[in-house]
């Protein structure tokens, strides 16, 4: 750690620790469900972020040269998807209601 650089609050992860880091759950009420996780469970939010329009994520990738399938809806769940040059391939999805 360099001077001035605050610490890690965040323990060490053990080397073969199996961490649960990513849980989806259909909730009806998302302000509702953030307080009980996050303020009465005491759930640390790492992330909180909105969902990005599809269209205007996929236009901004195309433009920067990457080869991204068109749009296709999947029962109300819009997904494109691309690969990158090793072949791993990524997938954009968008579910309209959560906006």
């Amino acid at each position: 750690m360099s001077a001035g650089e605050a610490p890690n609050p965040v323990a060490p992860v053990r080397p073969g620790a199996m961490l649960l880091e990513l849980v989806i759950l259909p909730v009806a009420d998302i302000d509702r469900a953030k307080a009980f996780y996050r303020d009465r469970v005491g759930f640390t939010a790492d992330v909180d972020v909105a969902p990005a329009d599809i269209e205007a994520v996929r236009a901004g990738l195309v433009a920067r040269g990457v080869d991204v399938a068109p749009v296709v809806d999947r029962g109300g769940v819009l997904y494109a998807g691309f690969s990158d040059p090793d072949g791993n391939t990524w997938m954009l999805q968008h579910m309209p209601w959560r906006a």
